[in-house]
């Protein structure tokens, strides 16, 4: 079963993501879930930066689709983030999030996790 929101929130990642440019590729990453107190959904989505790398963004969307307010930035670690995903939490009205973080440096990879509520 297609949901109605799922075009509208496919257009906003497009419109609203950071990309890249040039010769930089990479792979765009994004996931939603939806909240019934307050009707909308979040979607995290991994922003490649030329300045800080790929990075882990939040996005409330509406029961249409639309908008709600600014991105907001989920990762605050140095790596390079991806791979987002969510699921929310109605006992504590929260979202999990999730991503890979890669630590170059260190040659080792983790799983970070942040917990989002009042969007």
């Amino acid at each position: 079963m297609k949901h109605p929101w799922m075009t509208a929130a496919f257009l906003v990642f497009s419109a609203w993501a950071p990309h890249a440019v040039g010769s930089e590729s990479f792979e765009l990453k994004a996931s939603i879930d939806f909240a019934p107190s307050p009707a909308q959904y979040l979607m995290v989505y991994a922003s490649n930066e030329k300045t800080s790398g790929p990075n882990i963004y939040g996005k409330v969307l509406g029961t249409d689709g639309s908008p709600q307010g600014r991105d907001f930035r989920l990762s605050t670690q140095t790596g390079a983030m991806s791979k987002p995903d969510l699921a929310y939490g109605s006992a504590k009205q929260q979202y999990l999030t999730v991503w890979g973080r890669k630590l170059f440096s260190q040659n080792r990879s983790e799983i970070v996790g942040l917990l989002v509520a009042g969007c």
